[in-house]
């Protein structure tokens, strides 16, 4: 699986903010991604933060999206 897989399989997760997908991070052991998803209520809408490291396999100088991907995780934050 390449880590363009992963990404589109988050953007069409029910209530992903369209174009809020972001890199954060990345060197040569994998990245990190954050976006939006909608929280919506009768009187409000807004939305919380996301965040996936991908662990990914590849050189320096690969796109990122293009690397095959070892495993990846939803970042959790710090208790």
């Amino acid at each position: 699986m390449l880590v363009s897989e992963i990404l589109n399989g988050i953007k069409l997760e029910e209530g992903y903010v369209t174009n809020s997908l972001v890199l954060k991070s990345y060197d040569t052991l994998g990245g990190t991604y954050k976006y939006l998803v909608k929280l919506s209520s009768i009187h409000e809408l807004s939305a919380y933060r996301k965040e996936i490291f991908i662990a990914a396999n590849g050189i320096e100088g690969d796109g990122f999206v293009d690397r095959t991907v070892i495993t990846y995780i939803e970042v959790k934050e710090a208790r």
